[in-house]
C-alpha cells in the first residue's frame, strides 16, 4: 500500500515546484490568520485595546510586524 504525506521544509538547497507550491500555500495561510487576527482588534473599542496595551494605531504593526523587531515601553499611569 502505497501512503505519501507532504512533509515540511526540505534540506534542499534548490526549491522544487513541490517545495514552492508548499511555501506558497503556507504564505496565504499566514496571510489570512493575520488578516482575521487585525479585523477582530480592529473590532475592539478603544478601552478594551487600551486595556490589553496597544493603541488603535498599532493593531496593524502589532500582528505583521517581526516581534524580535518590535521594542515596546510602557509607561505606567
Amino acid at each position: 500500500m502505497y501512503t505519501h504525506t507532504i512533509a515540511g521544509p526540505s534540506s534542499s538547497a534548490t526549491p522544487t515546484f513541490a517545495r514552492k507550491v508548499f511555501d506558497s500555500i503556507h504564505a496565504m495561510r499566514e496571510r489570512r490568520k493575520q488578516r482575521t487576527a487585525i479585523r477582530e482588534l480592529r473590532s475592539l473599542d478603544n478601552h478594551t485595546l487600551k486595556d490589553i496595551g496597544l493603541h488603535r494605531t498599532e493593531v496593524t504593526s502589532v500582528i505583521c510586524a517581526d516581534p524580535a523587531g518590535r521594542r515596546r515601553h510602557h509607561v505606567r499611569d
